[in-house]
């Protein structure tokens, strides 16, 4: 998520904390709290690459500083997906004025664990499709954000790779069973695939342990490309492997 859209995500939460907060005539009380529930780890709050470090700058850039003006919740699931319903319910526990998470799993459990918190997601799947919110123009509920379309542009990244190697024939698709869209690959794209004479084949990974056996399976697949989905584990894993100081 680039930092113009983390910026319009911190004014987002900044109308929410307007709404939620006692009318200015009263004292002033503490400060307001964002709780944020991320199926990532903490590193994502250094990354500019990450939505998350984005976020926090949006609302730096509109006077909201962490420990200043804003106090910040932050709870990780360190990608065990599995914790993000106790994680959830941690987090209401702490009553924060609103809560920002990203990703469909992340949605669910913020949702199952309030239906009174004001509820801001960064990036997850058609949430109107899935059925979690009412429509995308009026989501009704507790719950507002974006949601990605990340699988209307797979169809023409396709092209663009049979363009830079136009004797391609199968392809491999790395996928995170958590991500969005993930339902919909490779379903989305397969009339593109057919029409240029492309075979996708879906590999998952749902862990970063998974990552490194689902590259070696795809190197032994006879794949001849590779794409991979837009999700931010795999965003962390390239980040890594592409820093020079990890490298030896």
């Amino acid at each position: 998520m680039p930092v113009r859209t983390g910026g319009i995500l911190a004014i987002l939460i900044l109308l929410l904390l307007v709404a939620s907060s006692p009318s200015a005539a009263q004292p002033r009380g503490p400060m307001p709290v964002v709780g944020v529930l991320s199926p990532a780890t903490s590193e994502a709050l250094s990354d500019p690459k990450r939505g998350l470090y984005a976020f926090v700058q949006g609302l730096r850039d509109l006077g909201y500083v962490e420990g200043q003006t804003i106090r910040l919740e932050y709870h990780f699931a360190d990608y065990h997906w599995d914790r993000l319903p106790s994680l959830a319910v941690e987090l209401v526990h702490q009553q924060p004025n609103v809560i920002v998470t990203h990703t469909t799993p992340g949605v669910l459990a913020a949702k199952q664990a309030t239906t009174s918190i004001p509820i801001v997601v960064m990036a997850a799947d058609d949430l109107a499709q899935l059925g979690i919110v009412a429509s995308l123009a009026r989501p009704s509920g507790n719950i507002t954000g974006q949601i990605l379309r990340d699988l209307e542009l797979a169809g023409k990244r396709l092209e663009l790779l049979k363009d830079a190697a136009p004797t391609i024939t199968q392809v491999a698709i790395l996928t995170d069973p958590n991500g969005p869209g993930y339902s919909q690959v490779p379903s989305a794209f397969e009339q593109e695939a057919r029409a240029l004479g492309v075979r996708l084949q879906r590999v998952d990974a749902g862990t970063p342990e998974a990552i490194n056996d689902a590259l070696a399976r795809i190197a032994h697949s006879g794949a001849e490309a590779l794409m991979i989905m837009d999700t931010s584990m795999f965003a962390q894993f390239l980040a890594v492997c592409s820093d020079p100081k990890t490298q030896s």
